[in-house]
Order: structure tokens, then C-alpha cells, then sequence
């Protein structure tokens, strides 16, 4: 989890130091710039990732100031994100039964700008796999590789796929940033950090006339 607490009045400008002594309105204040700032920061990595707004949204959360703690705060949390979350083509499972070819290459890419990428590391390759619930029921789609010189050892899940006539070396699942590492890429705290001061003194400065910015 990371935290952006926007505080700090007496370093943006004179107006602002005018407010110092009204707590109520430096606390209207803040939790503007905060509301401000998630919204930016689930705009802007939308606009840079392969990522919904949605899911940014879902990730993110804000704690308002309050009198007694003049601390707006918006907190991003997110494990690591398979690769599947973001855009892989083809995305999708290919068998024996289905009696369509695999593709030779599975491609991949994090961020919008650029082309997608090849999956493959020593010569393997990645490719697409569903996974099984406890039931035995299909489970969720994953972008997996198999991992050189492992194979699995427990006996049943070896008797299991020989029999399938599928290979015994392991696979892993392929993992990319998370959200919270999203969130604190240079461009993307700079858009964020500019919207924040940015609230701050058009609000400042129309409470100082008394006119508030909503």
C-alpha cells in the first residue's frame, strides 16, 4: 500500500499561509485536492496502462481531513497483477479436444503506448491455461510458463497428467506491477501532485474572497 497525504499549506504560497488559523476551511480544502487526485490518478493510468478505470477505482480510497488532523489522505492498494490482467493476445485456451492450433507466440504489453511484445525466455514459451477449482470445474484463465529443469513430484498429480500425455515440468503463472506500483510512476505522481496544488490554490484563494470552489 502507498500513501499520498496532502498537507503541508505553508509550502505552496502566501495565500494559502493565510488560512493557517481557519482550520475548517483548510480542511475543506484538502479534501477537495484529495477528491481531485483520485479521480486523476484513475484517469491517467487508464490513459498509460491496460487497465480499466474501474479496477483503479476499486483500488484506491481516501481518508479525509479532519479538524483535528488537517491530513487528506488517498491510499492505493493491489498485490502484484497476473499478466493476464493486463493485454495478452491471443487470451485464450487452446487443447487437444478443441482441435485448434496453438499459436506459436503469446503476446503481451503493460502499457498502452507500443506494441505488444513475445512471451518467451530460454526458449520457452508462454501460453494460456485455465486452472481448476477445487470441484473440478474450470477456474480462471492464467498466462503461464514452464519453468526449466522442475517438474512435479507429488505422485498423483504426476499419474494425473501422464496420463493426459501432458508434460510434467512445472508452470508458473506470469505476474506484472501492481496498482500501487502504477501509481507511483514519475509521470503519473507528477500529473497527480500538479492536480493536488493546482485545487489547493484555486480553493484558497476563492475561500479567501469567500467564495468556495466546489
Amino acid at each position: 500500500m502507498i500513501r499520498v497525504s496532502i498537507n503541508g499549506f505553508e509550502k505552496v504560497s502566501e495565500e494559502i499561509q493565510c488560512l493557517e488559523n481557519n482550520r475548517r476551511e483548510m480542511k475543506d480544502v484538502l479534501n477537495r485536492a484529495a477528491k481531485k487526485a483520485q479521480q486523476r490518478l484513475a484517469d491517467d493510468i487508464k490513459g498509460r496502462f491496460m487497465i480499466t478505470k474501474k479496477e483503479v477505482e476499486a483500488a484506491t480510497s481516501r481518508r479525509s481531513a479532519v479538524l483535528s488532523n488537517l491530513t487528506a489522505e488517498l491510499r492505493v492498494k493491489g498485490n502484484a497483477r497476473e499478466l493476464g490482467d493486463y493485454k495478452v493476445s491471443p487470451f485464450r485456451v487452446y487443447s487437444a479436444e478443441s482441435g485448434k492450433k496453438r499459436p506459436s507466440v503469446i503476446k503481451a504489453k503493460v502499457y498502452r503506448a507500443g506494441d505488444l511484445k513475445s512471451l518467451e525466455k530460454d526458449g520457452l514459451k508462454a501460453f494460456v491455461t485455465e486452472f481448476k477449482n477445487g470441484n473440478g470445474s474450470n477456474g480462471h484463465k492464467a498466462v503461464v510458463q514452464r519453468v526449466l529443469g522442475e517438474t512435479y513430484s507429488n505422485p498423483k498429480e504426476r499419474a494425473e497428467r501422464a496420463s493426459k500425455h501432458w508434460d510434467l515440468t512445472k508452470i508458473r503463472s506470469l505476474y506484472s506491477v501492481s496498482i500501487p506500483q502504477l501509481a507511483t510512476q514519475r509521470d503519473v505522481r507528477n500529473e497527480v501532485d500538479a492536480v493536488i496544488w493546482k485545487t489547493i490554490r484555486e480553493n484558497a484563494a476563492q475561500m479567501l474572497f469567500g467564495k468556495l470552489k466546489g
